[in-house]
């Protein structure tokens, strides 16, 4: 299906691409042709155009009116050893077979007064050309012979694979019977690495006896119109500051890639998805801003993400989405909303993905980042794989911030179909964890100690609760009285909490699961977000505040 969208990008947008087996290509040299002459002029760094291209891995396949130095005129280096001089000439005999080929089918005159003068038994080149410059012709000081239409459709003709009628095969995107290609030709970077598509160049990689990309059968067009649609979306900011680009946006080692049928882009969605932290107003105008406009059909599967990553050398298509662009912008509201506990502050997908490890730059796996994409960009609720490992942050760690509180009530939210609010006052687990809190600042505040009971129960009562409350609850007596001598009031509201939440509590179970754990942990925080905030603290609490 991704395939089949992307040629529809390619044909939705044509006048982005260049003609089929064209590219926009950086060159060093133009050689004028006037009479019967070459003048080398030299090009300025950077310049570019669009030139005709093939990729090149291994073997002698000459480019069209467009090559290396060795490929058009044989040279090599006067200390270049005799097999690279060889292989120079056998590369200029293949590019002057191409150009023959072209002057026979097209009979284009300029192309045969550039292959007459190639013959030539002397050419004199500037001293300072290399092996790898790229030359262009120029006839006359104004025609670029590859603009030519007549050679940029032999061109796209000769790139075409051709096959006896009997090894003809169906394109599997446009359904097309005819010839299709042995190996697809465009290459793509994802992060450091150089893939393509569709590969197979091992046995281990064959399907039914089919070699090569035969297994995947696509026909030339195909394979060159969603190359160069996948080419223009995994195409980066020139802003190099800014994180992504247009159409794409990478953490870890994944790469997302997204467009709209019918349009070309969706401004800003990369910045809603690349933030760290920001304000909750500036958030919701980045949301307005980015869906002004959005159709209101949630029918219309507009909205198309493609996940990627690289395995040596070859492109993981990792999942693929299609969604209402109204869908989106819902899904998006709704897990920013989720995070609301009532702070100056929302985060993003990396900040909340990095609450499950220790050293997210080191240790975060694709999993993590991927489920919390899936979350903002299609509503899917997060696994307990996410939620296991944030848990032993926040139980062992000793400290809970904001973040891990944003990510937690995150999570419970996600768990529902719709909404972005969890209620959670009479759940017993939610005020087992707003007891402990309060419990902690009673006994903190009473033996004036840097190290609290946090360090050395939260996790028995997050997890086993009837098995240290009852400690706890005689231990607080002391605290009590001890907060007593000091000031009477403080002592009537810390009785005061107490007994409120207890009475929201039957009873202490015996065994909290995960999902119950998440709560405990929210309750706590909630609770000591609101012990605090008389000193002004909203935005994060430590468990232990040594």
């Amino acid at each position: 299906m991704y395939l089949k969208r992307l040629v529809e990008f390619a044909e939705e947008n044509q006048e982005l691409f260049p003609t089929l087996g064209y590219k926009h290509k950086k060159y060093h040299w133009i050689v004028n042709v006037t009479g019967n002459e070459f003048h080398f002029l030299k090009a300025n760094r950077g310049d570019e155009k669009i030139l005709p291209d093939v990729t090149r891995s291994s073997g002698t396949k000459p480019i069209l009116l467009v090559d290396k130095a060795d490929y058009v005129f044989g040279f090599a280096s006067t200390d270049a050893s005799e097999k690279i001089k060889k292989r120079a000439l056998d590369r200029q005999e293949a590019y002057l077979a191409l150009l023959e080929e072209c002057v026979e089918a097209t009979q284009n005159q300029s192309v045969a007064m550039i292959l007459k003068l190639l013959r030539k038994p002397i050419i004199n080149f500037p001293d300072n050309v290399k092996e790898n410059d790229y030359f262009i012709f120029r006839v006359n000081d104004d025609e670029f012979p590859h603009e030519n239409k007549e050679i940029q459709l032999f061109w796209e003709t000769h790139l075409k694979p051709s096959v006896k009628s009997e090894d003809e095969m169906q394109c599997m995107v446009c359904g097309e019977f005819g010839a299709v290609m042995d190996r697809h030709s465009i290459v793509f970077p994802l992060g450091p690495e150089r893939t393509k598509m569709i590969s197979a160049n091992a046995n281990a990689y064959e399907s039914h006896n089919l070699k090569a990309s035969r297994g995947a059968p696509t026909c030339y067009v195909c394979e060159q119109k969603y190359g160069q649609a996948l080419e223009h979306l995994l195409q980066r900011h020139h802003d190099t500051k800014q994180p992504g680009g247009p159409h794409m946006f990478r953490m870890t080692d994944l790469t997302y890639v997204y467009w709209l049928r019918k349009k070309e882009h969706v401004e800003g969605l990369s910045g809603l998805i690349s933030l760290s932290t920001s304000n909750p107003n500036e958030v919701r105008e980045l949301i307005q801003s980015t869906f002004s406009g959005v159709n209101a059909d949630s029918e219309l599967k507009d909205f198309c993400i493609l996940t990627l990553s690289a395995n040596k050398a070859r492109m993981v298509v990792r999942g693929y989405e299609e969604n209402s662009l109204l869908a989106v912008q819902k899904n998006v509201e709704r897990f920013f909303d989720a995070q609301n506990l009532n702070q100056s502050r929302c985060y993003g997908i990396y900040t909340l993905a990095a609450t499950m490890y220790n050293n997210p730059s080191t240790q975060m796996e694709k999993y993590a980042v991927d489920e919390w994409i899936q979350w903002l960009m299609n509503g899917k609720r997060l696994s307990e794989r996410v939620l296991l490992p944030l848990l032993k942050q926040v139980q062992s760690g000793g400290v809970m911030y904001a973040n891990h509180g944003a990510a937690l009530q995150s999570w419970l939210v996600s768990q529902k179909k719709e909404g972005s609010a969890v209620t959670l006052s009479k759940e017993e687990s939610y005020n087992c964890g707003r007891l402990f809190a309060v419990l902690e600042k009673l006994q903190q505040e009473a033996t004036n100690s840097n190290e609290t009971i946090a360090s050395r129960y939260f996790g028995a009562a997050s997890t086993t609760p009837q098995s240290v409350f009852g400690l706890l609850i005689k231990n607080s007596q002391a605290h009590l009285n001890a907060i007593r001598k000091k000031s009477r009031g403080k002592e009537i509201n810390y009785s005061k909490r107490i007994r409120d939440i207890l009475e929201n509590l039957k009873s202490f179970p015996v065994v909290l699961d995960l999902k119950r754990q998440a709560e405990f942990a929210l309750g706590y925080y909630h609770e000591r977000q609101d012990l605090y905030t008389k000193q002004g603290d909203r935005e994060g609490v430590k468990i232990n505040e040594s």
